[in-house]
């Protein structure tokens, strides 16, 4: 009998061992050549910003440049400026700009979904598999043709600006995973594992901010384009932990690539002739390089080799 349920177990791990291995096998068919790092526009330019049925939307992933790309699409566009007015932010205690139309020519209808023009009401900083259908449901009914932009960081300074951001005492909300499908947005909160957030961090360390494992700052941007519900829906229980990483870097290079448009922080000045080019648009002014407080932060080579290894997925995307 024992020898029985020894065997069972054996053919049970090798089973789940195969299945994961097709589901791998399936996303590697998929995967594509890498992209040039001078950002060679895409084959095909199909969104048009006049177009009536045409929408931008912004994948805002944390501690990109995100807010900083926001403000300068809705700003400096020529012919294509959109009028907005301040806002005060009691978390922030500032006032922001938003609720700017930017509306297409002889309509109110917005050519970019983004927290400046709709605000938000797919929730804060969400991910792929959510934001498609929230903008959607959003937009409403009709035949609407959806284009996603998006803007990369080296994955080391990112995740260094995400630990002085929790530093401080902020965090971003986690929300739960909609496997069912359904059309509420945003979705329910989850409260994150890490003991760290939601409290006072003055005294947090880079050494513990890495060793969390469940830490939504770690690969972060491999998370996000590859949409948390891909993995945790579908494969979660099917392969080992390599499995999964590796269909969830698949997984975000095969969504990258479908994206209309994706700049680099680290490459402003290209990433806004690449916009111009790939949207026939023209900027009134090109960005400047930004200081940020990460620059403030030196790391010892551990910390550095540290950082590169939790953060594997997001190495391997950015070099892609």
């Amino acid at each position: 009998m024992v020898q029985n349920k020894t065997l069972f177990g054996l053919l049970l791990v090798l089973l789940l061992n195969a299945l994961g291995i097709l589901c791998i096998l399936r996303y590697i068919r998929s995967d594509v050549s890498p992209r040039s790092r001078v950002l060679v526009p895409p084959v095909s330019h199909a969104f048009d910003i006049t177009h009536p049925s045409h929408v931008l939307v912004f994948l805002h992933i944390q501690k990109t440049g995100g807010s900083f790309l926001e403000g300068y699409l809705v700003n400096n566009i020529v012919n294509y400026t959109c009028p907005g007015e301040k806002v005060f932010l009691k978390s922030q205690s500032k006032f922001v700009s938003r609720h700017h139309k930017c509306f297409k020519p002889d309509s109110e209808q917005n050519w970019i979904f983004t927290r400046r023009t709709v605000g938000g009401p797919c929730g804060v900083h969400v991910d792929y598999s959510t934001l498609g259908p929230c903008a959607r449901s959003y937009l409403g009914l009709g035949d609407w043709n959806i284009f996603f932009i998006t803007l990369l960081r080296n994955p080391v300074d990112r995740f260094l600006s995400e630990f002085l951001h929790v530093k401080r005492g902020a965090n971003w909300p986690v929300y739960e995973i909609g496997c069912s499908g359904g059309t509420n947005f945003p979705r329910k909160r989850i409260p994150p594992k890490c003991g760290f957030f939601g409290k006072n961090n003055s005294r947090l360390t880079l050494e513990e901010f890495m060793s969390c494992d469940d830490n939504p700052a770690i690969n972060r941007m491999t998370h996000m384009l590859a949409g948390y519900g891909t993995i945790q829906c579908k494969y979660n229980t099917l392969m080992n932990q390599m499995g999964k990483d590796t269909v969830i870097l698949l997984t975000a290079k095969r969504h990258l690539k479908e994206f209309e448009f994706f700049g680099i922080m680290e490459l402003l000045v290209e990433s806004a002739k690449l916009f111009e080019n790939t949207f026939s648009v023209k900027f009134e002014e090109y960005p400047v390089s930004r200081q940020t407080k990460r620059e403030k932060v030196e790391l010892t080579p551990k910390q550095l080799t540290r950082i590169e290894s939790v953060n594997h997925l997001d190495v391997k995307l950015y070099n892609w």
